[in-house]
């Protein structure tokens, strides 16, 4: 009887119980992005599944695909995806023996390896990374830009609100960068010296700082 009243309580405040979600925002927009990253997820799944690879093995392709060497390790790779050092090895080993990448020592770090695309690889990830492409043309078309503004924004706000609740790692993104300076929808680079605007903030930038190291003088900026 017990056991059963604490399972009424668990679904009594899970955000996944339409009871809750069908009545408040909170629950309902995490739905929502549950459901959206069904959708990437099956997307994925329909470039991959000819190759032999899981949705999973298909992300790690694009990453390699798409990052510098730095990224291109199984750390990085655990980190950014969320699952465990094995588990990402194991997915690599495939992917390998498929003949879509291949690894060599870190001549900085011996103990590591990165990893690279061979020319079969590099064109199937070329084809997966296609996979988004519906979705961009839908948003582009269907939203103006002063919607596709504000959802942008909102979720930056959110990927910023997760990393600090250690929910999520940080990544180099503007948005967690030591450079970077907001104040409302103003946007500054004391790196670069520029204003940036929202569909500007980089997600991947080669010349991230982390704010967690020690922050130089704050420049005066140009008009």
């Amino acid at each position: 009887m017990e056991k059963t009243q604490k399972i009424r309580e668990y679904l009594d405040i899970s955000p996944f119980n339409p009871v809750v979600y069908e009545s408040e925002s909170s629950s309902k927009i995490l739905v929502i992005i549950q459901r959206l990253s069904r959708i990437i997820r099956k997307l994925i799944w329909d470039k991959v599944k000819d190759y032999g690879l899981t949705a999973t093995q298909g992300e790690i392709l694009m990453h390699i695909l798409f990052n510098s060497e730095e990224r291109r390790k199984v750390s990085v790779i655990s980190e950014e995806f969320g699952i465990s050092k094995p588990t990402v090895s194991r997915a690599i080993n495939i992917i390998i023996d498929k003949g879509f990448i291949e690894k060599r020592v870190d001549e900085n770090e011996r103990r590591s390896h990165i990893l690279s695309l061979t020319p079969k690889g590099l064109e199937i990830a070329a084809k997966i990374s296609l996979f988004g492409n519906v979705l961009a043309d839908i948003i582009r078309v269907e939203f103006n830009e002063q919607e596709r503004r504000k959802v942008l924004i909102a979720l930056l706000n959110l990927t910023e609100k997760l990393v600090e609740n250690g929910i999520s790692h940080e990544f180099p993104s503007c948005i967690f960068c030591r450079y970077f300076e907001a104040e409302g929808e103003s946007f500054w680079c004391d790196k670069l010296q520029m204003v940036i605007i929202p569909e500007t903030i980089r997600l991947n930038c080669d010349i991230f700082q982390s704010r967690e190291k020690k922050k130089k003088p704050k420049r005066a900026r140009r008009e």
